[in-house]
């Protein structure tokens, strides 16, 4: 991640659902950041349009 390197600290919000966020990038970010936050069902667009979303961090103590 190159935000990663420009900053001391940050976060990440994921969501695993149709993610315009690139397959490696979350790999990268479930393996190497810490979980700060993970909601399972969040509704997004009604009962029908529900899907999981974490917020990850780094170089937060």
């Amino acid at each position: 991640l190159k935000q990663k390197a420009r900053y001391q600290s940050g976060i990440l919000i994921i969501e695993d659902w149709e993610s315009f966020l690139p397959e490696d990038i979350k790999q990268y970010a479930k393996k190497n950041l810490r979980l700060e936050y993970r909601v399972e069902k969040m509704t997004v667009g009604g009962e029908r349009d529900i899907w999981p979303l974490e917020v990850r961090s780094w170089g937060m103590n």
